[in-house]
């Protein structure tokens, strides 16, 4: 993934590997986001449609299925080759001999995610508690009349809750930086002590980020996983959000803060960082 990095963190959501036997493969589909195909081990033909309505059918609840389609693209790709597919183009592949696939995924969130997302934000930190009101209710030819104004006035109240840039941001944070899928978390037993945490740094041991983690920066704030760090020392945070491997060397005189020392700690006693060899 890490080659893939020259495109922001949070718009990357996953990598999927598939293997496939001769002819195999899921037949005609498109997605809903960007998606680089890189060929691994064997040869494994593509063909890409152009991006027209299509019917579309989910026997699988991951997969959009689509009819068969005429293809722009027609390729046998070998190890190593890349075939990027823009959002919405059809595409089918299927293997000429045993065959892995890399996939590499990204996160494209629709309205419905998003407004759902921060529906349950507000809820959680009790925003949205300003009624709706009119005292100056107008008159109207008929009692059963909902007027423009008022139906605009409804949806101002509904902008109103979103219009709040800090509360905006921290639930983008969290939102965006929650892995969409399971994590292999495996927290230490026993949990670190700082000071062994300390130590360990101190002998040359590498911290490395668990595979998958969401880590993301929005102004001053970090997030992992859905939740906001805070830390005494900043330059801690953009390290933590900066490199997957962290040394003694990256985390400096900040160690000698017994803050910095807990946080780390804690975020490694969650299983989001481990020491490389164990």
């Amino acid at each position: 993934m890490r080659p893939f990095r020259f495109l922001p963190d949070w718009r990357i959501d996953d990598l999927m590997i598939s293997f496939a036997v001769p002819g195999g493969g899921v037949g005609p589909h498109l997605d809903q986001y960007d998606v680089f195909i890189i060929q691994g081990t064997g040869r494994r033909r593509w063909r890409v449609g152009e991006k027209v309505p299509m019917k579309q059918h989910c026997p699988h609840p991951d997969l959009l299925q689509v009819e068969p389609f005429d293809a722009i693209i027609d390729e046998e790709m070998e190890p190593g080759d890349i075939l990027y597919i823009p959002p919405g183009f059809p595409h089918e592949g299927y293997s000429l001999e045993n065959a892995l696939n890399y996939s590499v995924g990204f996160r494209a969130p629709s309205g419905r995610e998003l407004i759902s997302g921060f529906a349950d934000y507000a809820l959680a930190n009790e925003l949205g508690s300003y009624r709706y009101t009119d005292p100056d209710v107008p008159s109207r030819d008929c009692p059963s009349q909902i007027l423009p104004q008022e139906i605009e006035g409804v949806r101002q109240v509904m902008l109103d809750v979103i219009n709040q840039p800090e509360h905006f941001a921290r639930w983008f944070g969290e939102f965006i930086s929650q892995s969409r899928h399971e994590l292999d978390v495996a927290p230490p037993e026993p949990p670190y002590q700082p000071d062994e945490i300390y130590d360990a740094l101190q002998s040359g041991d590498v911290l490395s980020r668990l595979g998958g983690l969401r880590v993301l920066t929005l102004g001053d704030a970090v997030y992992v996983n859905g939740e906001r760090v805070e830390c005494s020392h900043p330059e801690v945070l953009t390290v933590l959000a900066h490199h997957h491997d962290i040394s003694l060397e990256e985390l400096g005189d900040a160690l000698d803060d017994p803050s910095v020392l807990a946080q780390i700690a804690a975020l490694v006693n969650a299983g989001y960082w481990y020491f490389s060899g164990e």
